[in-house]
């Protein structure tokens, strides 16, 4: 602003106005010339020192090239030539000062390599100019300045004024006094440039944008004096703590050398003092200092052990000789760590076993100079070592004896149970048989418990990874305690969180572990009211946390009951071994003590932990968080469904159970349909008679079965009754299968009943396939008492090879019942001769077996079978069950593995899978 005002007054008031003209001019070029070259060297030198900021090189290379144009300028007279080196001193320093956005060059060589290239170019044209005028081109026609001579300066203000922005941006940024004049003195400089078009040589115009030009420069030149003063006193201040540092540094070496002596005392001290041997060796000329405790610990004085390795050598055991001198190579070479055990040969206690440790020093050429380490005498821990290891294999060895002898005859106990349940009993009959299956299977979730505990505290569990859905796991391993819940007349919900992915990628099994533990508690030490699980992503964690971008989840689980609560003073150790909340709880409620302590240990695998909240005679929330990974697998709720079958649907929720009610709520709200709830059938009725009032009938009927005053048949019956009602679609909840409660769901034509806690895929594929008419028989879901073998499989000829009379009786039954043909072999030996003897279409093979046990027996098998060609598949039968079981079955040749107590189920997924060709079973079986 300040150029064009002061170009406009003096065009204006003093239009034709003149100074002293030539010796004026000379004058004040010679003082801009010199200030710029003075900043540019300035410049230089400030960049040399430190090239963090490259845009000084530029505006040095600047104000070199326009400095030394304007030099020779100065000494020109005026014509083309005066005006052509100050022309090409504007464009040289517009061009040069717009590098400053440039972020190059930033080392010191460019720094002066640079404006001293522009410096003497501009030289060399200022020459050539006043050598060579006839090359100069024309720049003044008729007292006017040409086109040539108002490009050129034009065209040097519009980089300046560019170049001003820089400073300008640079000023907001940091507000530094330095970029605000740089800032000015751009601005002034294409303030001259651009005004050069409206003035005239020798005009008040012509002499106001020189003095622009000389304001310009002294603002540069402020700069390039403070800069100085700066420096000068930067390097004073230096000086100053030069001298300090100087003074401190002599203090600082005095106190050293007299703590170095000391250290060297103490170290006489430590060497005399120590239980280690230490020892320094020359590895160039094979000299090793030996310290007296060093050869105390090998029983020798000081003058019956030389001080050179191949003393060191001799005295290694012959076993230990290579690997310790290969471990000591390798340090030298690769310098790895050097960290040995091996024994040395004492002077009379024989062979004694040492830890020995190093560290040696390299040259610079990489060549191993010197190497000094201890040694410590570790027989008596080595002895202590060996002994818990043998322990530890004893404890193995009796776990793995216990699980075998305690589930051998839990196979018998809970396999003839479940036979039994399968036959036609009496009422009195299948109660008692039930209460021999849950006594059997709360034993073998005693055994189970130890067993994991054993296999957690060895570190012997590792977590699988597999894609599952959180939401069917939760609903499968909520519904199979949904009968234990009924009998206690608790309500069992979960409750997952829209945001919570629905594929995850973990360990399934040991996710179902833990929350069949903390609800499996909730149920038994709660008498009323109920039990929830709410499973949310955390929110509240530092990264990684919640959803995150790396594909995992953080994922806290709560299970809340409404039992007798935990006292506070007994919250932690309930987390601890064999550890309950009270001695009276062990004898009321039973238990082992080990399930939160397995939990614990679990979650500590899974990244997670967990703790507890609770209030005596108010209940309990047992927290707990675990890190998943996230699938890609699809929503089982969806699948096959379109999302418009449910969309608009009206339907009428009904449950007295405030979490249920809210649970379902959510869950078919989220499928778009229109939801309505009620808390009561009286509630529910009088609802129903609004709608239908209004011509808005509901089509679809969700109700809980037990309910207060008017349980879930009586309002079904009440619906039927009323006009409208005997075309609604009705679905009942119920937290147990009740006796009689199919017969009533037949007689009210009720479309299809739901065992509680309902899964949001069974419950969004039973209101789809109600919706669209589907008949009733087909509907019915719930836990069913025996899952009946799907796969067909046609009947085979087996050897049975088991030493237990019970079990070979179970397992006969069973294969029997299947059409399968059974022979029995009482052990390994027997199962080999039979096999050779004649051919069979699967064996079935116990693992603890007399003589000849299954693993020897497989083995021999797989060895007769190659020279024929032939292969039986062999799966195992076996009550061990601890980690790495299966595997080393797999490995002796066997083709499938089932754990005991065997369950119908998997045995018959088994044979299935190992279920040979059509073509050889009509073979076998004739010959069985």
């Amino acid at each position: 602003m300040l150029p064009v005002l002061g170009m406009a007054a003096v065009q204006s008031y003093v239009p034709t106005a003149s100074l002293i003209h030539l010796p004026l001019h000379t004058l004040l070029e010679t003082m801009g010339g010199v200030m710029a070259l003075t900043i540019a060297g300035m410049l230089v030198a400030r960049q040399r020192v430190s090239a963090t900021e490259p845009h000084r090189v530029w505006m040095a290379c600047a104000l070199a090239g326009m400095g030394t144009l304007d030099l020779f300028h100065a000494g020109a007279l005026p014509g083309d030539r005066f005006v052509w080196l100050h022309s090409v001193a504007m464009l040289v320093g517009g061009f040069f000062f717009l590098g400053v956005w440039i972020r190059w060059p930033n080392s010191p060589r460019w720094a002066l390599r640079l404006p001293v290239m522009v410096f003497l170019a501009a030289f060399g044209l200022g020459l050539a100019s006043s050598v060579w005028p006839e090359m100069v081109p024309t720049m003044i026609r008729q007292g006017r300045f040409t086109v040539t001579t108002r490009l050129l300066n034009i065209t040097g203000g519009i980089g300046f004024g560019l170049a001003s922005l820089f400073f300008v941006r640079r000023f907001h940024h940091r507000a530094r006094r330095d970029d605000w004049l740089f800032a000015v003195a751009t601005q002034l400089f294409a303030g001259a440039g651009l005004l050069f078009e409206l003035s005239a040589l020798w005009d008040a115009g012509w002499w106001w944008w020189h003095l622009l030009r000389l304001v310009a420069y002294a603002a540069a030149c402020v700069f390039a004096v403070s800069a100085y003063m700066s420096t000068e006193y930067e390097l004073r201040h230096v000086n100053r703590r030069l001298t300090n540092l100087n003074r401190d540094l002599d203090r600082v070496v005095a106190n050293r050398t007299a703590e170095l002596r000391a250290s060297e005392e103490r170290f006489a001290l430590a060497v005399r003092g120590s239980t280690d041997g230490l020892w320094d060796w020359n590895v160039v000329s094979d000299e090793v200092y030996y310290s007296p405790r060093f050869k105390e610990l090998l029983g020798y004085t000081d003058d019956e052990f030389t001080n050179v390795f191949s003393a060191f050598q001799l005295r290694l055991h012959p076993e230990d000789g290579e690997p310790t001198l290969a471990a000591l190579q390798a340090h030298l070479e690769k310098r790895g760590d050097y960290d040995v055990e091996y024994r040395l040969l004492t002077k009379s206690q024989g062979y004694r076993w040492f830890r020995a440790r190093g560290q040696a020093i390299w040259d610079e050429a990489g060549r191993a100079t010197r190497m000094a380490g201890s040694i410590t005498d570790i027989t008596a821990m080595r002895a202590a070592r060996e002994a818990t290891e043998a322990a530890n294999r004893a404890k193995s060895e009796f776990l793995a004896n216990m699980s075998h002898e305690i589930r051998t005859p839990l196979n018998a106990v809970i396999g003839i149970g479940e036979l039994m349940l399968d036959t036609e009993l009496n009422e009195r009959q299948r109660e008692q048989m039930m209460m021999v299956l849950e006594s059997g299977e709360s034993l073998l979730g005693i055994v189970n418990e130890i067993l994991d505990f054993s296999k957690i505290e060895a570190g012997r569990v590792e977590l699988e990874q597999a894609e599952f859905s959180l939401r069917e796991l939760l609903g499968d391993t909520m519904k199979s305690l949904a009968f234990r819940a009924s009998r206690r007349g608790l309500e069992l919900a979960y409750h997952v969180q829209p945001d919570v992915p629905e594929c995850l990628v973990g360990d399934p099994a040991r996710l179902r572990q833990i929350v069949l533990n903390l609800v499996g508690n909730a149920i038994k030490f709660t008498d009323s009211g109920e039990v929830v699980i709410r499973v949310s992503c955390q929110r509240d964690l530092p990264s990684p946390g919640g959803l995150t971008n790396g594909g995992t989840v953080d994922l806290q689980c709560d299970v809340s009951d409404t039992g007798i609560g935990i006292p506070e003073d007994k919250q932690g150790m309930i987390f601890e071994a064999f550890t309950q909340a009270d001695g009276s709880t062990t004898r009321r409620f039973g238990g082992t003590g080990l399930g939160l302590s397995i939990c614990v240990r679990l979650l500590e695998l899974m990244s997670g932990r967990i703790w507890v909240e609770s209030l005596p005679g108010h209940g309990s929330t047992f927290h707990f968080t675990a890190r998943f990974g996230i699938g890609s697998a699809a929503d089982p709720a969806a699948a096959g469904i379109p999302p418009e079958v449910l969309r608009g649907v009206p339907v009428l929720i009904v449950d007295d159970n405030a979490t249920n009610r809210l649970i379902l709520e959510e869950t078919v709200r989220h499928w778009d349909m229109e939801v309505l709830s009620a808390a009561s059938g009286r509630e529910a009725l009088e609802l129903l008679d609004r709608r239908q009032a209004s011509q808005r009938p509901i089509r679809l009927l969700l109700t809980d079965v037990q309910m207060p005053e008017l349980d879930g048949f009586m309002l079904c019956e009440q619906i039927r009754r009323r006009p409208g009602g005997t075309g609604m679609a009705i679905i009942v909840l119920t937290s147990g299968d009740r006796h009689g409660d199919t017969g009533r769901a037949q007689q009210l034509g009720v479309a299809a009943q739901l065992i509680k806690p309902v899964k949001p895929s069974e419950l969004r594929q039973m209101i789809a396939a109600v919706l669209a008419g589907i008949p009733r028989n087909t509907l019915t879901a719930g836990p069913a008492k025996r899952p009946a073998p799907v796969t067909p499989c046609p009947p085979l000829c087996i050897l049975l090879a088991e030493d237990s009379l019970l079990n070979q009786k179970l397992a006969v039954s069973l294969l029997t019942k299947w059409g399968h043909t059974v022979r029995v072999a009482n052990n390994g030996q027997e199962a080999l001769a039979a096999v050779i003897q004649q051919p069979f279409d699967l064996v079935l093979m116990d693992i603890q077996m007399p003589e000849m046990n299954g693993l020897e027996a497989t083995e021999a098998i797989r060895l007769w079978e190659l020279p024929h060609g032939s292969h039986v598949p062999i799966v195992a039968l076996t009550a061990h069950a601890l980690q790495g079981d299966r595997e080393r079955c797999l490995e002796a040749g066997m083709d499938g593995y089932v754990s005991k107590p065997i369950r119908q189920e998997e045995l018959y997924q088994a044979i299935v899978a190992c279920c040979p060709k059509q073509t050889s079973l009509d073979q076998n079986a004739a010959k069985c």
